[in-house]
């Protein structure tokens, strides 16, 4: 008997599916929705769709696709719709399709394709596992070579929206403002992660004492008071610049929304982005500064960081030049230089809140959420707690949030 609680797929879904992959009628002989792990009703449950065709061939033809599924449970899903995270999700798809009907095809090199989107059931995309397409380990800073390949997506994916805009002469704010809710750094009072965003800011403060830093910048500034006002303007960076052109970027950047394919030597030759729920319509220097600040080193980022920012903008200039318009009129260099500047804040404050939740081990995290209550201090409140707990057990966890904390303090020492 059919478990009531498992999640589940339509024929007449799978049907449209396939229409979509491949561009006629089929008539489907069977298919399967097969979990990637245990079936558990978190956010962003995951399972795989495996379909084979009626055929009167020996060997039938079979398909797979990657399906994230809508929770079960009531606790997430209230926290879903209340951020948003969901409905985002399926609006960016939504958007690409916008996209492709205006054949701008190097979106497609860039994100999965989406083949269908249920609300508050699933998204049907490509199975990139299929193409050999992997997630870096994000306990390991990225090399250059990776690096390089990311940006390269990135500057497909916004550059696809300033051909969509030029082409259409719209900006796509005028058109879908509402779609473009904030669903992480939101500072609304009833916005369902504000106790978490509180507390990871707060620890970023607490982090300073835990590390022995001087209280005192070398502008003789109290670091603390600097600091809390450093990271309260990430609220007012998520929202759509009035200063700079804005394009749809990721806003999630982090090792594990990339899937990177190596050649047989072993060097990444592609990179697909994937998991749109933190999407918002900002400056694309939010995403470069972002990525660069989340998966590298301090050294990395002295020795590379201008190299890498010249590498994406030559790239996004040379995607909009073969469509046709003039870079120096849609975003300059040094306007791009500049807004690099602003949003270097979004990364050292993102990489802040981030570092001590996503570094922790696998197993950490699992011991902390399975057991809320108990840990509600050190999740909701004060995420220093979470630094202090476990950073005499992972000198690569102490060391690179001890150096996001340097990094916040070289750019407060000048303000």
């Amino acid at each position: 008997m059919e478990d009531p609680q498992k999640p589940s797929v339509s024929e007449e879904d799978v049907s449209a599916v396939l229409k979509r992959r491949l561009k006629s009628d089929t008539e489907v002989e069977s298919f399967s929705l097969d979990m990637l792990g245990e079936w558990v009703g978190n956010c962003g449950d995951h399972a795989i769709l495996n379909v084979t065709l009626k055929s009167n061939n020996e060997s039938p033809a079979r398909y797979s696709f990657f399906v994230k599924l809508y929770p079960r449970l009531e606790f997430v899903i209230e926290f879903i719709e209340g951020n948003g995270s969901f409905k985002k999700e399926i609006f960016v798809y939504k958007l690409f399709d916008l996209m492709h009907d205006e054949q701008i095809k190097i979106l497609s090199d860039c994100v999965p394709m989406c083949y269908l989107t249920t609300p508050y059931k699933y998204l049907v995309l490509d199975n990139l596992a299929e193409e050999k397409y992997q997630s870096p380990d994000k306990h390991q800073v990225l090399d250059y070579d990776t690096v390089k390949v990311v940006l390269e997506a990135l500057a497909k994916l916004h550059a696809s929206t300033l051909i969509y805009e030029e082409k259409k002469s719209c900006r796509l704010i005028d058109l879908y403002g509402e779609d473009f809710a904030e669903t992480y750094f939101n500072d609304r009072e009833d916005f369902p992660n504000k106790e978490g965003l509180d507390a990871a800011l707060k620890g970023i403060v607490k982090c300073i004492e835990l590390f022995d830093f001087s209280e005192k910048l070398l502008s003789g500034k109290d670091f603390k008071t600097v600091v809390e006002e450093v990271c309260a303007r990430i609220y007012a960076l998520a929202k759509p610049s009035k200063k700079f052109r804005n394009v749809v970027c990721h806003g999630d950047i982090w090792v594990t929304n990339v899937l990177v394919k190596r050649d047989d030597c072993g060097k990444p030759v592609k990179c697909r982005l994937v998991d749109f729920q933190c999407a918002r319509y900002t400056p694309p220097a939010q995403d470069v500064m972002s990525f660069i600040h989340l998966t590298t080193s301090r050294d990395f980022r002295r020795k590379y960081m201008y190299n890498l920012i010249g590498i994406y903008y030559t790239s996004l200039e040379k995607h909009v030049t073969l469509a046709g318009y003039d870079m120096k009129t849609v975003i300059p260099f040094d306007e791009f230089l500049a807004s690099c500047e602003e949003q270097k804040v979004f990364g050292l404050v993102q990489t802040g809140i981030y570092f001590p939740l996503i570094l922790l081990r696998t197993k950490v995290i699992k011991d902390y959420f399975g057991n809320k209550e108990s840990n509600r201090e050190a999740l909701l409140e004060d995420r220093s707690i979470l630094v202090r707990e476990n950073m005499d057990d992972d000198d690569a966890y102490k060391n690179r949030i001890r150096d996001c904390i340097q990094d916040l303090k070289d750019y407060c020492d000048y303000l």
